[in-house]
């Protein structure tokens, strides 16, 4: 076969295809279209016979593992379209030839969606068609496993069919943890864990699936739900979803094993699995829901760490399983499971920062705790927040914006490495001014990570373009006032940029925690500093938390990087907007030391000096408290990458 001269931008088109599309279409343009790890996309625009327009979407892969990939993919997508007809874009046709470099290449054609991937889908709407792919579909044999192999990138799964899901989940699992080894080399420590997960612990938490009268149906999934595959019909505003490449027939609860991983930006909200849970029940026993995904979640870690070696998947990995070992099949010599490194309790995603008490514990970090960064050695609290990069308008490529100690509060700080400044505030009102201090183990969230819009709650985040004059102390003025934005700056910041995260002050009395980190707590109405009136809904008035953090953007005030109202960077969770910054809080203050300061307010304890309340350090001891970082991987602080640190997609 030969190219076809015609109008292409990016992408030139081989007559090949031309074999595929329906009898009588006619070609009249091809566009290189979307971003893809593995192959190359376009969109392609046609006339049908009848004069109608239509548009193609084609993907072409060539190397080792090519034929796999696609004739995978279509296999898949056929068979999806067979159970459920709107669930994904119908598949069209596949092929073969050799592109103009005389290389052999593979494709796959299929219809054209304008598609929204930036926006959440809702919920509702990504439930319904699971579903209905789950209810209809059926296993040929009545066993779990694929009739075809299966590939994606590197990577590619061996063909299994057992009666057992235990048994053929320890096959995918395997064969993973083969390719990861080799990608990213020996680890004792992890390969102890892994044969104590594969030999004691999925027997148990997935044998019981199918044991005591209880059964489990073999049903078509998707493989590889994560948000990059999902997406919103810009006509229709049907969700869709793309990408068939791992399809097998599995228990249908493996789907949501993604929505738990690190770079789950929306699909770890609660309202997804609830969604979905309406639908179809968790399966018997239903208890042990939450530690299968948990399971399942480690599959697609590793599943990660083999394609991106290097990537804190595996460290995050590990440590579910030493989870799960602890609690199915302890085992003597395996490290011990580190609630501080478990996204699902700190609700951290990626690359943040963490300040106060370092080894902190999951309940009570001043147990834990031999040091920490702050002023006043009481407070061994956890304070997290997300890192900002600078991405390259040349080239693509990272850097991370180094932090600036603000010296407001102790000169001596100035020669640390970054840091924040926190606040614990009380009413400014003459009335409700008793607040009372939450137990160990009370956390809360402030702001959402999947924000990339302006909300009512501009008041609770915002970020400061500092004058070069406030570049030591952090500028003056009452903190996200009209002058400060939600998203990042729009423009070049002598200074640099302050974020600020201001958390709620009511709580209902109860819970320590909730789902969503945000449900047990509200701000008061009116106000998101320390307004008059908690709601009835959360009755208890706590010290306000407030936090500050001064980020130094000099570096990048070209104005190259600024043209066309353009501003370079993004959180590190992958927003570009500024409007999903966050914050996490773990409560940490030691004794009832919190409570007696907040109860000296305007006595004994006055702004910034609580030293006749509470004990402060030297600012050496307090800079010496640090804590090393956990992922083993480079995070762009001297260096630039890539890619954001764990291949976090921007979206």
């Amino acid at each position: 076969m030969a190219p076809i001269e015609l109008e292409h931008r990016g992408f030139i088109l081989d007559e090949a295809v031309l074999e595929v599309l329906p009898e009588g279409t006619t070609v009249v343009s091809t566009e290189s279209w979307g971003l893809s790890a593995w192959t190359k996309t376009a969109k392609i625009d046609a006339v049908e016979r009848d004069g109608t327009t239509k548009r193609y979407f084609i993907k072409c892969v060539n190397g080792k593992l090519a034929k796999i990939h696609i004739w995978g993919e279509h296999f898949s997508a056929s068979l999806v379209a067979s159970y459920a007809p709107k669930y994904g874009p119908n598949p069209i046709g596949k092929g073969l030839y050799q592109d103009e470099n005389n290389v052999l290449t593979y494709f796959y054609v299929q219809n054209f969606h304008d598609m929204d991937i930036k926006t959440p889908p809702d919920p509702a709407g990504l439930a319904t068609t699971m579903a209905m792919l789950h209810r209809n579909s059926e296993s040929p044999n009545g066993k779990f496993g694929y009739p075809i192999i299966t590939g994606r990138g590197t990577l590619n799964r061996t063909e299994h069919w057992h009666e057992s899901w235990a048994v053929q989940f320890t096959y995918l699992l395997k064969d993973l943890l083969e390719l990861d080894n080799q990608i990213n080399g020996p680890w004792p420590e992890f390969e102890l864990a892994c044969k104590q997960l594969i030999e004691a612990v999925i027997p148990r938490l997935l044998g019981v699936l199918q044991s005591e009268g209880r059964n489990i149906k073999p049903t078509l999934v998707h493989g590889d739900l994560w948000e990059g595959n999902v997406a919103t019909d810009m006509n229709t505003g049907a969700v869709i979803v793309f990408d068939f490449d791992e399809c097998m027939y599995a228990h249908n609860e493996i789907e949501m094993g993604t929505w738990r991983c690190r770079w789950a930006t929306h699909f770890n909200s609660p309202i997804y699995l609830q969604a979905y849970q309406h639908e179809l029940e968790p399966s018997d026993p239903v208890e042990e829901f939450d530690d299968r995904n948990r399971l399942y979640a480690i599959k697609a870690a590793i599943c990660d760490s083999a394609g991106h070696g290097g990537s804190a998947s595996r460290q995050i990995a590990f440590n579910d399983m030493l989870y799960l070992c602890e609690k199915y099949a302890p085992l003597e010599g395996l490290e011990k499971y580190d609630a501080t490194r478990d996204i699902s309790v700190t609700g951290i995603q990626d690359t943040y920062d963490v300040m106060a008490g370092m080894d902190p514990d999951t309940i009570d970090p001043p147990a834990q705790s031999t040091c920490t960064s702050c002023s006043y050695t009481e407070d061994t609290s956890n304070y997290w927040t997300a890192s900002i990069y600078f991405k390259s308008p040349e080239n693509g490529t990272f850097k991370r914006v180094p932090q600036m100690a603000n010296g407001r509060l102790n000169g001596t700080l100035l020669e640390q490495d970054g840091g924040l400044t926190v606040y614990y505030m009380r009413p400014f009102s003459g009335s409700n001014k008793k607040t009372v201090v939450p137990k160990p183990g009370f956390r809360m969230l402030a702001g959402d990570p999947t924000l990339r819009s302006k909300t009512g709650n501009f008041a609770n985040i915002c970020h400061r373009c500092l004058q070069a004059s406030d570049r030591i102390m952090g500028g003056s003025g009452a903190p996200c006032a009209s002058t400060d934005t939600a998203a990042f700056p729009s423009k070049m910041c002598p200074g640099g940029i302050r974020a600020t995260i201001i958390f709620p002050s009511c709580w209902d009395g109860k819970n320590l925690d909730s789902p969503d980190h945000k449900s047990h707590v509200a701000y008061a109405p009116g106000s998101a500093l320390a307004g008059d009136k908690c709601p009835s809904t959360h009755p208890v008035r706590i010290p306000q938390v407030m936090y500050e953090i001064m980020f130094d953007t000099t570096p990048f005030n070209n104005p190259e990087y600024w043209k066309n109202g353009k501003q370079p960077f993004v959180y590190s969770f992958g927003d570009p907007t500024g409007y999903g910054a966050h914050g996490d809080y773990l409560f940490g203050w030691k004794d009832d030391a919190l409570q007696r300061a907040m109860d000296a307010l305007g006595t004994k304890c006055a702004s910034e000096d609580c030293t006749k309340v509470l004990k402060i350090q030297d600012g050496k001891n307090a800079i010496g408290c640090t804590k090393a970082q956990i992922a083993k991987e480079d995070v762009g602080s001297s260096t630039w990458l890539k890619s954001l640190p764990g291949d976090m997609p921007i979206m």
